[in-house]
This record gives structure tokens, C-alpha cells and sequence, in this order.
């Protein structure tokens, strides 16, 4: 669910920064254009800059079906159709993990995972198996009561005479014989107990691998996010420079389109990084079990 619904902010995102793109290579077709009309361009810059607004025309028609089909998913899950949704909040903390300790999420994870739990408890049923199947050779003893009541002697119920018998009983059974079958069974039942051994044991393996891996995700993606938000910065600077040397004629047409490109995905990837952060972090603790953490 959550998933699905960071992939319409994902999609949304993306739209809003391939139609900014989309405006922002159409202004600059429009004055290339002019600047044609005068003289002071050669037509390859008005080609040039025609080609790229197609380009991201089509990039923004495609992220436009794109975010219709991620909401339809949504909506699909949840039964309900939106009209919007609310961001991520820029106030977001990204921070690591915590505690920021990868062990003390492991030892987490052994304590709470619920895979882990299951195999547990799987492995519990599986002793106690091999402890009643062994046990079908031992003695038993079966402890009875009986009572009986009768009525005899008189033709009316209230001038009867009534006997009440109470008989305590023990019935003791000793299995002589039984052609081997508990011990075929005994082997068979601790042969589903190794079983359950060797499968917590995958489960415990399996969970430490992947908290572990969550761990370093999360930390990596902090410092993606952080430097994601820099590089933002720098694309603008980088575009404002380009814009300034096409003015005065040292860059081309080119240059100042691939570094509009550059400071649009730069944008979007920020936003990106900060979906996959949420996203690690969220699978982090589910596999640790401490979601409601």
C-alpha cells in the first residue's frame, strides 16, 4: 500500500518536473526563434532547440498516462478514488536509523520478526511431537468413575426405595508389542523436527542478511538524499552560467538545453531519493518488526 502510494507522488513528480521542462525548453524555442529572426543565430539553434522540445513533449505525455495508471492502481487497492494526495513534507527528517547500531537491529529482528516467530513456534511443535510419539511405548493408566441409580420395590415414584452405586476404577495398559510402528514414528517425527531446525535457522539467516542490507540502504540513502539536494543547487549555478556564455556567444544552444535537462532531473531525483529513503526505511523496520516503532 504504502508503495503504491509513494509511485503516484513518484509519478506526480516526475510530470510536474517533464512539463516544467516541457515550458522552460518552449520559452527558449520561443526566443531562440527571435533572436533567428534578427540574425543573430543560426538556424541549427532553432532546429536544435525544436528537437528537444519535442523530445520532452513526448517525455510529458508519457508521464502523464504514467501518473493516471499509478492512481488507477491506488485506487484499485484502497476502493476509493482520489482526487489527490499530499506530498512528503519537506520537513521530513532524513536522518540514519535508530539506534544507529546495525547489531542492535539484528538482535531486534531475532526478538520480533514475525518469520522468525512462526519458525519458532513451528520448531516448539515439532519437540513436542517427538515427545508424544516416544512416548507411545510407556504405560498407561486411565482413572474411572461409574455411578448408577435405581428405583425399585413400589408402585409410585415417592414411595420408592432408590439405590445409588458409585464404582472408582484404574485401568493400567502396558504396550508389549506393536511392530515397530512408534518407533517408525518417533524417527519420522524427529526427522520434521530437524526439519524445523534447519528452516528457522534459513528464517534467522535470511532476516539478519536482509536487515543488514536495509541498514546500509537507509544510510546510503540519507547521504544520496543529502547530496541529491546539492546537486540541485549546482545545476542551477551551472545553467545560469551557460545562460550567461549563450548571451555573450561562448556557449551554444546545446550547452544551455542539456543543462536545463540536468537541473530539471536533478529536481526530480531529489524527490526520488527521498521516496526510496521512506521506502527502506519502512522495510527496514518491518523485518525487524518494530513498525509501530
Amino acid at each position: 500500500m504504502v508503495r503504491a502510494y509513494l509511485n503516484v507522488l513518484r509519478a506526480q513528480d516526475l510530470l510536474d518536473s517533464t512539463t516544467a521542462e516541457e515550458a522552460a525548453v518552449k520559452r527558449q524555442l520561443e526566443q531562440v526563434q527571435q533572436r533567428f529572426d534578427v540574425g543573430l543565430v543560426a538556424i541549427t539553434d532553432v532546429l536544435e532547440s525544436q528537437a528537444v522540445y519535442d523530445s520532452v513533449a513526448v517525455r510529458r505525455i508519457q508521464a502523464d498516462g504514467d501518473h493516471d495508471i499509478f492512481f488507477e492502481s491506488l485506487s484499485t487497492l484502497t476502493g476509493i478514488a482520489y482526487e489527490r494526495l499530499d506530498r512528503l513534507s519537506e520537513k521530513l527528517p532524513i536522518v540514519n536509523p535508530s539506534p544507529q547500531d546495525e547489531s542492535a537491529w539484528v538482535e531486534e529482528a531475532m526478538r520480533s520478526n514475525l518469520g522468525i516467530l512462526a519458525a519458532q513456534e513451528q520448531l516448539n511443535a515439532a519437540r513436542r511431537n517427538v515427545r508424544a510419539r516416544a512416548s507411545g511405548h510407556l504405560p498407561t493408566i486411565d482413572a474411572t468413575i461409574t455411578q448408577a441409580h435405581s428405583v425399585t420395590g413400589a408402585p409410585n415414584f415417592f414411595s420408592a426405595d432408590t439405590t445409588d452405586v458409585t464404582i472408582y476404577g484404574l485401568q493400567f495398559n502396558m504396550p508389549l508389542y506393536t511392530g515397530g510402528l512408534i518407533r517408525a514414528r518417533t524417527k519420522e517425527a524427529s526427522a520434521l523436527m530437524r526439519q524445523a531446525e534447519e528452516l528457522l535457522l534459513n528464517q534467522q539467516r535470511t532476516v539478519t542478511r536482509d536487515v543488514r542490507n536495509l541498514y546500509q540502504a537507509v544510510a546510503t540513502d540519507v547521504v544520496r538524499v543529502k547530496a541529491r539536494l546539492k546537486a540541485i543547487e549546482s545545476s542551477r549555478s551551472a545553467l545560469d552560467a551557460t545562460e550567461t556564455g549563450y548571451q555573450v556567444g561562448t556557449r551554444n544552444i546545446v550547452d544551455v538545453l542539456q543543462a536545463q535537462q540536468l537541473l530539471f532531473r536533478s529536481q526530480f531525483d531529489y524527490a526520488d531519493s527521498r521516496y526510496n529513503y521512506v521506502l527502506d526505511l519502512l522495510a527496514l523496520k518491518d523485518v525487524a518488526g518494530a513498525l509501530g516503532l
